[in-house]
């Protein structure tokens, strides 16, 4: 059914408001996408899937300056976005882990804040999450990765590379820009799977 009501304004005073037109719209369109997702049997990933393409990707192709992927992912001391991110990326880990271990994550902000860096690293089951910002630790991360590179970076050089995987005995560190199209609930996924790939491998050639 169509859903068009009348506009709040000077020469309809008892008009809806559009905030609250709004709202209603994307409710009854969760709703709907809900239905459709339970209608094909869509798993929480595909459904993620879906969502961060419609949400970030598309948007950003079609505005890539005003769109939320061209957005902070951390800013303000906003930290939903990459909260999302890290406890996605930290239960694809978990079951690699010991029994009594779980991923835990620390963020940093790099290159007057145009770049981030999470840093994942086995901790004690029960362990609280402390995701504040770190703005004055950037040295501290090139330095660990400078360990395990085979050729050390610095920041000028992972602002055009855009991304950086590094996988240690001690934990995982991930940098991209500080925008959330790069820090997706899907590609907290795909960021975990390549690292796990990368950790086989390097236990591989440890043997």
């Amino acid at each position: 059914r169509s859903y068009h009501p009348q506009k709040q304004d000077v020469l309809h005073p008892d008009g809806v408001l559009e905030e609250e037109i709004e709202a209603k719209r994307r409710k009854w369109e969760a709703k709907l996408d809900e239905a459709v997702f339970k209608l094909y049997g869509l798993s929480e990933e595909q459904k993620d899937l879906i969502r961060d393409c419609c949400e970030v990707t598309l948007p950003f192709f079609y505005q890539p300056f005003d769109s939320i992927g061209a957005m902070s992912a951390v800013s303000d001391n906003d930290l939903s976005w990459i909260e999302t991110y890290t406890k996605i990326f930290a239960r694809r880990w978990n079951v690699y882990l010991k029994d009594d271990e779980e991923m835990r994550a620390e963020v940093h902000v790099g290159a007057h804040g145009n770049m981030l860096a999470i840093d994942f690293f086995p901790a004690d089951k029960g362990d609280s999450w402390n995701l504040k910002p770190k703005s004055d630790s950037w040295g501290y991360i090139l330095e660990q990765i400078g360990k395990v590179l085979p050729q050390p970076m610095g920041t000028s050089q992972i602002v055009m590379e855009g991304l950086v995987h590094v996988v240690s005995k001690d934990g995982i560190i991930i940098i991209k820009r500080n925008e959330k199209r790069f820090w997706t609930r899907s590609l907290a996924r795909e960021d975990a799977d390549a690292t796990l790939c990368k950790a086989m491998l390097k236990n591989e050639r440890d043997l």
